[in-house]
């Protein structure tokens, strides 16, 4: 069986729900501070049977380290629990060479930034930390059926925990396919994940409370103008990039049909290289238009930065 990264459909026309793929749409559902329950209900979908996460309240994201492509790609919050644990949530939307090394050199960077500086050399102790990444590609195509993956530091030889403090959850979306009865809330988080804005209701099994509540948030007619701009310079910025990358993919590919040999390959890596520069690019200018579309139509600076999740020093001098 073979994959590749899943394009989402991106076109709102009379869908009645938003894209959870899009900036906006992950972070209207599981940012937000007066829905709070949704992530936290998320997040204990995820950790059933190995912790119980009685609340949780946001942090900003500007703590966590990003290089422009992750900007373009990577849609993250960050949230601390009740015992003062840290939890990453994010949602990567296109393969990426390394990852894995990513995100260890990620956990890394906001880790080592958590610790007060000018403490007392001895006071090594942390807190644990944990990476939740949505990912809409598949990093395991050998286990088809697997798109869960708990990552933690163990020891080999005795076969046990070396240290339970880190923990990584790969999530692979493109393997999670809706055959019948959604079993478990995990199960029906990630359904809408991969399929709401393809719903035009509630399907059986989503009575519960939290679930109500989050399909009336991700009610596009619920949307104010502005969330609505909002909405659609987010959707603009995923529809260049999806577009972007799947052109280059399909390039990449006749290439390598083409020729197979090593020195076509290098050539369609750089042509690739330079559709998602362009993407991005093409992405950026639409944020700033959006931008000065709210400025004028009167959003106060911070609401635009959080809109468009532009810096705000960079909306000050729009």
């Amino acid at each position: 069986m073979s994959y590749s990264t899943s394009i989402p459909s991106i076109d709102q026309g009379a869908k009645v729900f938003i894209n959870l793929k899009s900036d906006y749409g992950f972070k209207r559902l599981f940012s937000n501070p007066q829905h709070l329950g949704i992530l936290l209900d998320l997040l204990n979908s995820i950790f059933k049977g190995v912790k119980v996460i009685k609340s949780v309240s946001l942090r900003p994201t500007e703590i966590i380290p990003k290089n422009e492509e992750s900007r373009k790609s990577v849609v993250d919050i960050n949230c601390v629990g009740d015992n003062d644990e840290t939890f990453i949530v994010e949602m990567q939307l296109a393969a990426q060479e390394f990852y894995k090394d990513r995100t260890i050199l990620y956990a890394s960077e906001v880790i080592s930034g958590s610790v007060p500086k000018g403490e007392a050399g001895d006071t090594y102790e942390m807190k644990e930390f944990y990476i939740i990444s949505f990912m809409n590609f598949i990093l395991y195509p050998k286990h088809p059926n697997l798109y869960l993956h708990d990552v933690t530091l163990h020891h080999n030889l005795l076969k046990e925990p070396f240290f339970d403090k880190i923990w990584f959850k790969y999530i692979e979306l493109p393997k999670f396919v809706n055959k019948g009865p959604l079993d478990s809330d995990l199960e029906k988080w990630l359904n809408l994940l991969v399929n709401l804005e393809n719903m035009t209701e509630p399907p059986a099994g989503y009575e519960k409370p939290i679930f109500q509540e989050a399909f009336g948030l991700a009610e596009y007619s619920k949307l104010t103008k502005e969330e609505q701009m909002a909405y659609q310079s987010s959707i603009n910025s995923l529809r260049d990039y999806n577009a972007t990358l799947s052109y280059a993919e399909k390039r990449g590919l006749e290439k390598g049909l083409e020729k197979g040999r090593r020195l076509e390959r290098e050539i369609a890596e750089k042509e690739i290289a330079t559709f998602q520069a362009k993407a991005e690019q093409n992405a950026y200018a639409d944020k700033l238009e959006s931008a000065r579309k709210m400025k004028k139509a009167g959003l106060s600076l911070a609401q635009i930065s959080d809109f468009t999740s532009l810096p705000l020093d960079i909306v000050e001098k729009l």
